[in-house]
Formats: structure tokens, C-alpha cells, sequence
């Protein structure tokens, strides 16, 4: 399955920030780029991240480069976070009010699930895959493919609500068949 067109540009990141410890996403003791914590322009740097665990919440809007989500939980706080490129989520929970919005696509990879819960959008701005894993939704979570953007998969996986409440895919395509 394949929806949508066109390809992301890439960026080089001055800083890979890993996640440490738990807390609020300014938080510079939670990140190993302590003093800074990663939000381009910060320190005059772009930043990838990775977490692999703990919890962080997004507490003012954030602009990164790559995001690496492969478990931990990113709760949302009512703002923003936007990925330039690649935002990788292999496993973990994305939670709470605010928008993920992924400018350079998500690859959805590995056995692990990816929640999308209460209340949490997730906005594929690019080119992105799902090759493994259960996507999971629920309690007023969105997940959208925006206009130009693609989902391509090629597996037979499970997207769905398994939480209960409501949970919408949204996309700005349109689809035909063969008469």
C-alpha cells in the first residue's frame, strides 16, 4: 500500500541528544547534552535525539532534526514537536495533548508496539514506512498523512484502536478502483 508522493530533504544534526533520565523536555539534566537540551538554535546547534526510555514531556514547542523513539513514553503537554527528518519509532508510547509533527516522514520498524494515545497527534508530513510492529491507537488519539506525504507497507501488521475511545486516521487522498 502506498499513499501519497514526494521525498524529504535531510539534515545533518550538530548534537545528538540522548534522553537520561525523566522530566520535562528543557529540562538539561535529563539530556546528555547537559547544560543544553536539544531544541535547534539552542547553544547555536541542531539536534537528533534518541530515547530509548524514561519519560520526557514536551513543555514548549520543539524543533529537532531525527527523533529515535525505541521505548519510554513522550507525553505532550499541549505543544508541538517537530521533526525535520527521520523520526525512527521502533517501540514505546507517545501521550497527551500536543502534536508529533514528523516533517521528514516516521519509519515504523521493529517488533515492539507504538502507542499513540489520549489525545496525541501524529502528523506524517513525509515519506514513511511501516515494516513491523503494532501500531496501536486510542482515548482521542489522530494519526493523519498529510497531503503529499506517503504510508508505504508491505506486511500484514494491525493499525488500530486497542484502547478504547476514539481513535481517527486521517489522510487527503483519494482512491479509485479499476471498474
Amino acid at each position: 500500500l502506498l499513499l501519497g508522493s514526494s521525498l524529504p530533504a535531510t539534515h545533518a544534526a550538530d548534537q545528538t541528544a540522548t534522553l537520561t533520565g525523566s522530566g520535562n523536555w528543557s529540562t538539561p539534566g535529563v539530556w546528555s547534552t547537559n547544560p543544553l537540551f536539544p531544541n535547534n538554535g539552542n547553544g547555536g546547534f541542531t539536534y537528533d535525539v534518541i530515547q530509548n526510555a524514561n519519560s520526557v514531556t514536551v513543555n514548549q514547542a520543539i524543533t529537532i532534526e531525527k527523533y529515535i523513539l525505541t521505548g519510554g513514553t513522550n507525553t505532550g503537554a499541549g505543544f508541538t514537536l517537530t521533526t525535520n527528518d527521520l523520526l525512527t519509532f521502533t517501540g514505546g508510547t507517545m501521550t497527551g495533548a500536543g502534536t508529533v509533527q514528523a516533517d521528514g516522514g516516521v519509519t515504523f520498524s521493529g517488533a515492539g508496539t507504538k502507542d499513540i494515545i489520549s489525545s496525541r497527534t501524529l502528523n506524517l508530513g513525509g515519506n514513511s514506512t511501516w515494516t513491523a510492529g503494532q501500531i496501536r491507537l486510542g482515548f482521542s488519539s489522530v494519526l493523519t498523512i498529510e497531503s503529499g506525504a506517503t504510508l508505504d507497507t508491505n506486511f500484514d501488521g494491525t493499525i488500530g484502536n486497542a484502547f478504547g475511545g476514539s481513535a481517527t486516521i486521517k489522510t487527503d487522498i483519494t482512491v479509485s478502483a479499476a471498474s
